[in-house]
């Protein structure tokens, strides 16, 4: 389903890298770091193009605005106090690099935000148990939301807007109307601290990553559990995201793992690991979805490849149709197959092109790249 292959690793900051987010086009990361600073990553170049100081303490999360020309950042500015002074979100204009604003209200460390989809709101969640609401034109809050018993530790704003999840220190999923400002819904069924909540992007299922080391998938109408994903052998699953189409998730969790989930069936698809042994802290798509884009403990930032159509296959007896079939996954895999645009290369051959050149057109409504090259190979074989 897609390669193993590392692309470009970012390192620079001092302190592990706490988290890091893609520009909305794919082409800027920000990374978050215990040295107090924010750094711009130019993706293409793999190049560092700013740095963002002013926090006095760690920077705990960063997050990009809908429009990307905005950027949030998260930071416990005095260690030793939980006052409201302490714990800061700061707003950075990222073309000029001057900070815009300051929200000062939480009693306790914020460990995430999320801007909301038409970039007017921001949502953060911290230590002290509150999800707050924020304007970001008057820099005013707008709305708390109080239920959880214990540290929220992720918030995410519905693909609609309408809507807000959180999850917490308490094992809970909580639902919350943004109009009314009312608790809509509690999902309970990890057995611990729930550290990420992701929407699809449909808006209709919610993903949930805990320490209980599960994926949990949630039906948003009926409230009710659709699967449980197991496969991480660490109790610290600490990040969880679909793919830009839905169709996959994947998760990051401790046991320096990334995995890649069919988000229909619940399969576990491939698996990416941390070669240097670090922990994984977080893992999300690129907004074309063709890479992944991960944070590990050791201050390392990786990019991996999500090619879809490069296929790993065992089979004890290989068949004449085995053999048919792989060689076409090879011929597809020369020409670079992107979803269904091919990319040119000097690698075609007019005898390859007249054998498979049908394979270069999209599969019919409701097959698969895989079942249409599989179909092809047992004609073959039938001739």
């Amino acid at each position: 389903i897609a390669s193993d292959k590392e692309i470009p690793v970012f390192r620079g900051q001092k302190g592990s890298s706490i988290r890091n987010f893609l520009s909305p086009d794919g082409s800027t990361l920000a990374s978050a770091s215990e040295d107090n600073t924010i750094r711009l990553w130019d993706i293409a170049s793999e190049k560092k193009i700013a740095v963002f100081r002013g926090h006095k303490g760690y920077v705990s999360r960063v997050s990009f605005s809908p429009d990307g020309g905005t950027l949030a950042a998260a930071s416990k500015d005095n260690y030793n106090t939980n006052s409201i002074e302490s714990n800061t979100v700061r707003l950075w204009d990222i073309a000029s690099g001057k900070e815009v604003a300051v929200f000062r209200e939480h009693e306790g460390t914020v460990y995430s935000m999320s801007f909301s989809p038409n970039g007017k709101m921001l949502v953060s969640g911290s230590e002290d148990g509150a999800v707050q609401l924020w304007d970001i034109a008057s820099g005013k809050e707008i709305a708390v939301f109080r239920k959880h018993k214990g540290p929220v530790f992720s918030v995410s704003f519905s693909p609609n807007g309408r809507m807000l999840a959180s999850g917490a220190m308490d094992n809970t999923i909580r639902l919350w109307d943004i109009a009314s400002g009312k608790e809509i819904a509690v999902f309970r069924g990890h057995e611990s601290r729930v550290k990420k909540v992701s929407f699809s992007p449909d808006g209709l299922i919610l993903a949930s990553a805990s320490t209980d080391r599960t994926v949990r998938l949630w039906n948003i109408a009926s409230g009710k559990e659709i699967a449980v994903l197991r496969g991480h052998v660490s109790r610290w699953v600490n990040h969880v995201s679909f793919s830009p189409d839905g169709s996959l998730i994947v998760s990051a969790a401790d046991d320096k793992t990334v995995p890649v989930w069919d988000a229909e069936s619940g399969e576990e698809l491939i698996v990416f690991r941390e070669p240097e042994g670090e922990l994984f802290d977080s893992a999300v798509f690129s907004p074309d979805g063709r890479s992944i884009v991960s944070a590990s403990s050791g201050n390392i930032v990786r990019i991996w490849d999500m090619r879809p159509y490069t296929l790993f296959f065992h089979n004890s007896k290989p068949t004449p149709l085995y053999h048919t079939f792989i060689d076409a996954v090879k011929f597809l895999w020369q020409l670079d197959v992107q979803g269904l645009e091919i990319v040119e290369t000097k690698r075609r051959t007019p005898a390859d092109l007249k054998k498979y050149g049908t394979l270069l057109n999209p599969p019919p409504p409701g097959q698969s790249k895989f079942d249409q090259v599989l179909e092809w190979a047992q004609k073959q074989q039938e001739q």
